[in-house]
């Protein structure tokens, strides 16, 4: 499944749930400036193949300040899961007990925060 990149308005429907369908959308909010961002690309690129029912987005911070106040996260690279639709929710996930020295998530923990997710 293509990776879709979000602008800031595409990015606002999605967190207010303005005509939206049901849907899931994980997020990777990156900065071109932050090596791990750029080094977990590939990463997000092969968990997206898993999923072939939920949406993948990117959104490059450059293009939103105040996002991460909105979302309550502090730093890049962050994965967030926005369900859109009846059942409107928005999972931030948590900083890695262990983090990946290359690429700040690792790619199992990903996996698992969508499975936890996605159902609930």
């Amino acid at each position: 499944m293509k990776i879709k990149n979000l602008n800031r308005a595409k990015l606002n429907d999605i967190i207010d749930n303005v005509g939206q369908e049901d849907a899931i959308n994980v997020i990777k909010f990156y900065a071109d400036t932050c090596p791990m961002c750029v080094r977990l690309r590939d990463y997000y690129v092969d968990i997206s193949q898993k999923f072939s029912k939920i949406n993948f987005c990117v959104f490059n911070m450059a293009r939103g300040q105040g996002i991460e106040d909105r979302l309550g996260f502090r730093g890049t690279p962050t994965i967030c899961m926005i369900k859109t639709g009846e059942n409107h929710s928005i999972t931030v996930m948590d900083d890695p007990e262990n983090p990946s020295d290359h690429t700040w998530y690792k790619a199992a923990d990903i996996i698992e925060f969508i499975r936890n997710n996605k159902d609930q």
